[in-house]
């Protein structure tokens, strides 16, 4: 490089500090292009060829997780070695889903139901319980947690009572979709936004008003 272009450089790092401007050197763009290049074809040896290098380079050097990809091999996976085909999958008490066989999962604490399709709680530790990626089934989840808020209001206990328990496994689960992605996040964000109206979930909204008005 020659010595005009190193000053080009530094003048050009200074006015983009000045005005907070993010400085983006070219081998952080190469290896931006890289790894794009390597989502869409999903061949490295391809890849390493248009970058001009070998494979043990880009894997060592320039590849980086995708949390795309990742996301979509999981997807694959489980779409191919879950034994409940998604033909099979029936609509569960909690607005997820499930084949309707209840059987409980090794972790379910002896105090809280066991599932049987008729106790949503008994469906959150169902080992064919299926949760399903949308705003609605979030919207049950927070509602449903919101429910048993209302039942462990008066309980009087120093351990924990099954609706806590229950209150807890939600939690969990209403933490991973907030954790997992911005719209995820942002469904949660809502349906939080919701309860704090008065705006449940149909499937709780009898039953929480029911509570409340006790």
């Amino acid at each position: 490089m020659s010595e005009a272009s190193i000053q080009y450089s530094k003048v050009l790092r200074w006015v983009l500090d000045e005005c907070e401007i993010p400085w983006i050197p070219p081998a952080t763009l190469r290896n931006t292009r890289v790894n794009w290049l390597l989502r869409r074809s999903g061949d490295e040896s391809q890849t390493a060829e248009m970058g001009q290098h070998a494979v043990k380079t880009l894997q060592d050097r320039y590849e980086r997780p995708s949390q795309h990809l990742a996301a979509t091999e999981i997807t694959n996976f489980w779409n191919a070695n879950d034994p409940i085909k998604r033909q099979n999958l029936k609509n569960s008490l909690i607005a997820s889903q499930c084949d309707a066989t209840p059987e409980a999962t090794p972790d379910k604490p002896l105090s809280v139901a066991e599932p049987d399709c008729v106790i949503p709680s008994g469906c959150l530790w169902c080992r064919h319980l299926r949760d399903v990626d949308s705003f609605d089934y979030v919207w049950s989840l927070v509602s449903f947690r919101y429910l048993k808020s209302l039942e462990s209001a008066d309980v009087v206990s120093k351990e924990k009572f099954p609706s806590d328990l229950v209150i807890d496994r939600v939690t969990e689960k209403v933490r991973w979709f907030q954790d997992s992605s911005e719209e995820r996040a942002s469904w949660v964000e809502e349906a939080q936004s919701r309860i704090e109206e008065g705006d449940f979930h149909p499937n709780w909204a009898g039953l929480i008003e029911f509570l409340e008005d006790l």
